[in-house]
């Protein structure tokens, strides 16, 4: 299969273990959108309209304020509040201007990610292998699938999908039960094993 600008990256993705790979996937699509919101494309006026259009979320506005670039935000900020001083409630329609190019970014990959797991055999040993995927890209790919591929193809991928998905809820669901169970005072000073960080765990699936 030829490599693409979105099938090397996610070959790269899987071949690390722990994480969902599509959480890493799109952490680093986060940052790329948050230094090309305030590098030179916020001059483009194209790229500029979309900024005043859209602004950017609590989340996002945080993490470009912490930045160095400080005098772009400013100029970005003063734009957009003038965009909703002048529109209004037409102005607050829109996703955060990183949360859609994440989101539009992010439905390549997952649509690309289901093509290799039928067309890539490397590839689908490594999704059939993977320790770990959080729901809501789950829930994503699953979505992207369904639309794209034909009914077989979509049962294969979904199969494989909930095959991964069970062996690590089945792991997580055995631990939380033994770390509720080690508040009892039964239990008391019992050592914790591979449970006592089950909420941390869980929390990458979620």
């Amino acid at each position: 299969m030829q490599s693409t600008i979105y099938t090397i990256p996610l070959h790269d993705a899987f071949d690390v273990p722990g994480e969902c790979p599509f959480c890493s996937i799109q952490e680093k699509i986060e940052t790329e959108a948050t230094e090309y919101a305030l590098g030179p494309a916020m001059m483009e006026p194209d790229t500029r309209i979309d900024l005043n259009k859209r602004g950017f979320c609590r989340k996002h506005f945080s993490a470009l304020a912490q930045r160095k670039n400080k005098l772009a935000l400013a100029l970005v900020l003063e734009t957009r509040l003038a965009e909703i001083l002048r529109t209004g409630e037409d102005a607050l329609s829109g996703e955060c201007f990183v949360c859609n190019r994440t989101e539009q970014h992010m439905k390549r990959y997952l649509s690309n990610a289901a093509y290799m797991f039928l067309n890539d055999a490397s590839f689908r040993m490594k999704f059939e292998t993977r320790e770990r995927f959080c729901l809501p890209h789950v829930k994503q790919l699953l979505e992207i699938s369904k639309k794209e591929l034909k009914r077989k193809q979509y049962a294969e991928l979904r199969t494989a999908v909930f095959t991964v998905l069970q062996r690590d809820l089945n792991a997580l669901r055995s631990d939380a039960r033994k770390f509720a169970d080690s508040f009892d005072y039964r239990n008391a000073g019992k050592e914790l094993g591979a449970e006592k960080d089950i909420l941390n765990r869980a929390e990458l699936v979620m």
